[in-house]
């Protein structure tokens, strides 16, 4: 069973553990229209949803895109807010899935 990963809108990442396995949740979707929806509230993260559901981070200020870099070992998913300007390529959050352990790094 491979990780996976469903992309909607704002850029919140969840976090989910069932049977052992860490399932990521990448919420994306920060560009093309404005303004940016808020969240209801503000969250202190990671924010433990239940007992198998976590919300790990959020931004719901900046637009931006998502670059995912896949190996045999890993996936890797990358949040670049675009306030960041064109030279940074430091991402501001991302999660590592260890394919072959069903963990997020």
């Amino acid at each position: 069973m491979t990780p996976f990963l469903p992309f909607f809108s704002l850029t919140p990442f969840f976090s989910r553990t069932v049977n052992n396995f860490q399932i990521p949740f990448v919420v994306a979707g920060c560009g093309g229209h404005s303004p940016l929806s808020k969240m209801r509230a503000t969250y202190r993260t990671p924010y433990k949803i239940d007992n198998t559901l976590t919300l790990e981070s959020y931004d719901d200020t900046d637009y931006g895109y998502l670059r995912v870099v896949a190996n045999a070992q890993t996936l890797r998913v990358e949040f670049h807010p675009q306030s960041d300007g064109g030279a940074t390529k430091t991402p501001d959050d991302d999660v590592t899935i260890t394919l072959a352990t069903h963990t997020l790094s």
